[in-house]
């Protein structure tokens, strides 16, 4: 047999090797959640856990924009997430709140903010130890004067909402 031949043969044991192994389920497979790792406080995860679809998601319309929770019970994550800003939306801020006694107390997670008409979404935080989750979020608007139904410009000062938070969810 030539090297060639010794080459096919050797390449051909190897990747039966792997499979009996891989099948025995030996080896772990890498996603690319576990590949950026698990609810490292990044975006990079809650990108990864989204794109991979490997979530739910409960969606509150609150006045001029939506707000939603993203949880991924497979890997132990939950991510804020503010999109379809009305036009008169200046900015919006958005933050997930993590509560270890069903909404008692909880704690805060670093803020995101978007500008005018956009969306953006918060790291994804571990949910481990925690028996509640929801996404909070704050806007700040432009009233806008208005003839005839036709927009003339603004109207007084930038005016900043309330919070609004969806309900608490259990991840």
């Amino acid at each position: 047999m030539d090297d060639a031949g010794k080459f096919r043969w050797q390449r051909l044991a190897a990747t039966a090797v792997a499979g009996v192994v891989a099948g025995a389920g030996l080896i772990a497979s890498s996603t690319p959640v576990q590949a950026a790792g698990r609810c490292n406080e990044s975006r990079a995860t809650a990108r990864a856990l989204a794109a991979a679809g490997d979530f739910w998601e409960h969606r509150e319309q609150m006045e001029i924009l939506h707000l939603a929770v993203r949880v991924s019970p497979s890997a132990g994550c939950a991510w804020g997430l503010i999109s379809d800003l009305m036009p008169y939306a200046m900015s919006a801020d958005v933050w997930v709140d993590r509560s270890r006694d069903g909404g008692v107390s909880w704690v805060k997670s670093a803020v995101r903010s978007v500008s005018t008409q956009g969306s953006t979404y918060t790291s994804a935080y571990s949910t481990q130890g925690y028996k509640a989750v929801r996404a909070c979020g704050i806007y700040t608007r432009q009233t806008l004067a208005s003839e005839n139904n036709l927009v003339t410009g603004v109207s007084g000062l930038p005016e900043t909402s309330d919070i609004y938070c969806t309900s608490w969810v259990t991840p």
